[in-house]
């Protein structure tokens, strides 16, 4: 009975977490002081990743992102899934780099494979006793790696016949910035790099490689998934006037199809969803008022119990 008041206190501050009505119980930050350290931490740089993070959960990315500071820790026994993902990511990039403006299907399957060997034998090389530890698991990891990239290499030949007349035009493609104005004319940039790109002179389509988690189909729509807003951001920025974006999709590389893909033109390749019914200038402007509103809740120190993929608190 003692503790009542504190209690009773607790309960209430609880309830107005829950609270619909935004205020400091439910993560709005007040000071102003606060709020300014909270947008140095942040800065004006802005990836995919971190945008996808508050979209997720503001709350979340409060605690993540600007109260903790990341701890690393030690390189562990087995292959950390970052250091899978960018030796599947430096092969593929050093090998497709090799044919960019090409047909692959001119060359023979058993010499392009021997070819892709070389350049992951020499991509392992450059990580064992980096960020991989040289032991039995590794080796194991190894012959994993290495079947999933032939199986990609005849997902590759295949989809080269299907795409006609687009060819590789670009790989791990740093954009550098895309600048976007902020109310009160506050410049900030969305930042990245852009797995693939494939061409047929006119148009442009983006590919980004998934290992694990591929974006849900609707993620696109409920602002969850900003990594291809961004690109094609970058894309429409990058050759503004010239080429065109034909769509972009997510290359799952344990199922090796696209999913989800948002397709403006037809490509000729029938493996993709058939174009849907939407204009680029107006999806344009509906991407770049998500990432402002974003990143202007950011700024104003909004950070809301407001799950839309992780937990409940």
């Amino acid at each position: 009975l003692q503790n009542a008041p504190v209690l009773t206190t607790a309960v209430k501050a609880d309830l107005a977490r829950n609270d619909k009505d935004a205020d400091g119980y439910n993560g709005v930050l007040a000071d102003q002081k606060v709020i300014q350290q909270a947008n140095n931490t942040v800065g004006y740089n802005f990836s995919a990743s971190v945008l996808e993070k508050y979209a997720a959960c503001p709350f979340q990315f409060l605690g993540e992102r600007i109260w903790t500071k990341q701890d690393y820790g030690d390189q562990g026994e087995e292959v950390a899934a970052t250091s899978k993902g960018t030796l599947l990511h430096n092969t593929l990039a050093a090998f497709v780099k090799t044919y960019l403006q090409k047909k692959i299907t001119q060359n023979d399957l058993g010499m392009l494979e021997l070819r892709l060997n070389c350049i992951f034998e020499e991509e392992c090389k450059k990580q064992v006793g980096n960020t991989i530890v040289d032991n039995e698991l590794w080796h194991l990891e190894k012959q994993r790696i290495w079947q999933t990239l032939k199986r990609w290499l005849r997902f590759e030949c295949a989809e080269q016949e299907a795409w006609q007349n687009y060819t590789p035009q670009a790989v791990e493609w740093d954009f550098g910035s895309v600048g976007l104005v902020l109310e009160k004319s506050k410049k900030v940039s969305l930042i990245g790099r852009i797995d693939r790109l494939d061409g047929d002179g006119e148009y442009i389509f983006i590919t980004d490689y998934k290992q694990s988690t591929v974006p849900a189909s609707n993620a696109l729509d409920i602002g969850l998934d900003m990594q291809m807003p961004i690109y094609m951001l970058a894309v429409n920025q990058h050759f503004a006037g010239g080429k065109k974006i034909a769509g972009e999709s997510y290359l799952d590389m344990k199922k090796f199809n696209h999913k989800p893909a948002l397709v403006f033109v037809a490509t000729g390749n029938e493996k993709l969803p058939a174009p849907k019914d939407l204009v680029w200038d107006q999806e344009k402007d509906k991407y770049e008022k998500i990432i402002k509103d974003y990143i202007e809740a950011i700024y104003a120190g909004k950070f809301m119990v407001a799950p839309k993929k992780c937990s409940k608190y």
